[in-house]
């Protein structure tokens, strides 16, 4: 029997539908990454991700050659520090979904114009601009960190053209945007992530999203919780989505006992506001856009999306053929980035199981054959 990488021999073709759903946030739940970050400020680890001032660079932060008011990546592969989860010196708490997510200074009560650290604005790119007229729903989620100085409200997101980037004093209130997603209520739980979802229609400019507490102290209301004077959040999960999108499990799948199989949004899936079951399951096996699943017997999945009130379903069957597992898929490759240029990689497969053929798909629209390949990347700028 042929056995191939990438593609599993079992897979019988199913027809093809279009996505009734798709995440306009590029990487949406954090888990794209440069590297593996390693100390505070390193927003940029998290593709597509920076702070509201790519420009200016405060003596403060230097030391890891990131702006101030930058949101701390957190990562599960970061083996500790700043950066680390779930144990850090701010919070203890695992990521909402996958291994990243990022920890965000929302709100300080002390404001003067002599300190410039003050508050965190995470701003992320979006796959288009939105389209004049329409109406999006915006959801992200957060929990406060458990050392927080304050619960507090006003937590929202604000989407622009990426004007805000103009900004020399990142760190300070920014009460000069009005977020179309404001949650007027407190929030105070570090332990549960709470959704903060709403709905606004777009001007056609829209290209950029950016979270954060926009108010400044006299009209954020709080609850003092310990002493000090800050408040961190952590953010994961961040969709903008058409209203009138409904969910989407994909096409019907394939595969040999022991296989693992993706379903869902075949594209930019990951921080979407959905949950998975089992058909006649009552608890949620996992969330987002996209989810694999392991094949042990024939299974009919159910995946319900949540746009700010309106929930709508769909079902994906993945049959099992009975073929067993396959080869695992795996890989090395040798390289180091220069952004702004290009890399070249040397992919080497280093699966396991014997394979007759091997087709790899680079992500940028190149494919190639063979056990071994050279791909030249452009790489963007670190930005």
């Amino acid at each position: 029997m042929i056995r191939t990488f990438l593609i599993v021999a079992c897979l019988i073709c199913a027809s093809l539908t279009g996505e009734a759903q798709i995440n306009l946030v590029m990487n949406g739940d954090f888990e794209q990454k440069k590297t593996c970050p390693y100390a505070f400020d390193q927003v940029k680890d998290a593709l597509y991700w920076s702070c509201i001032d790519t420009a200016f660079i405060s003596t403060l932060d230097t030391l890891f050659g990131s702006p101030n008011c930058s949101p701390e990546y957190c990562n599960l592969c970061c083996p500790g520090g700043g950066a680390t989860a779930p144990a850090n010196m701010w919070f203890y708490q695992y990521p909402r979904s996958g291994t990243g997510m990022f920890d965000v200074a929302m709100y300080n009560n002390i404001e003067t114009t002599t300190i410039e650290y003050q508050r965190d604005y995470l701003m992320g790119r979006l796959s288009s601009p939105l389209a004049a007229g329409q109406s999006y729903c915006v959801t992200f989620y957060v929990v406060m960190a458990n050392t927080a100085t304050f619960a507090i409200n006003h937590i929202g997101a604000y989407l622009d053209d990426g004007s805000i980037d103009t900004n020399s004093h990142c760190g300070w209130p920014h009460t000069e945007y009005t977020p179309q997603i404001l949650e007027t209520a407190i929030i105070g739980d570090s332990l549960n992530w709470t959704k903060i979802q709403g709905s606004f229609t777009a001007n056609g400019t829209e290209k950029y999203i950016t979270i954060g507490c926009f108010t400044d102290t006299s009209h954020t209301d709080k609850i003092r919780l310990h002493t000090g004077t800050g408040s961190y959040y952590e953010v994961d999960d961040v969709s903008v989505i058409p209203s009138d999108a409904t969910a989407y499990a994909g096409p019907d799948k394939y595969a040999g006992t022991g296989d693992t199989v993706a379903i869902g949004a075949e594209t930019n899936g990951g921080g979407m506001p959905c949950y998975w079951y089992t058909l006649g399951g009552t608890a949620p096996v996992d969330s987002g856009g996209t989810i694999r699943v392991r094949v042990a017997g024939t299974t009919t999945y159910v995946v319900s999306m949540d746009l700010c009130g309106t929930v709508t379903y769909d079902t994906v069957t993945v049959t099992d053929t009975g073929c067993g597992a396959g080869p695992v898929a795996a890989y090395t490759y040798g390289g180091s980035p220069v952004y702004g240029g290009t890399d070249t990689l040397n992919f080497v497969y280093a699966g396991t199981g014997t394979v007759d053929s091997v087709r790899w798909d680079f992500g940028d629209g190149s494919t190639a054959t063979g056990l071994s390949n050279m791909h030249v990347y452009t790489v963007p700028p670190d930005s």
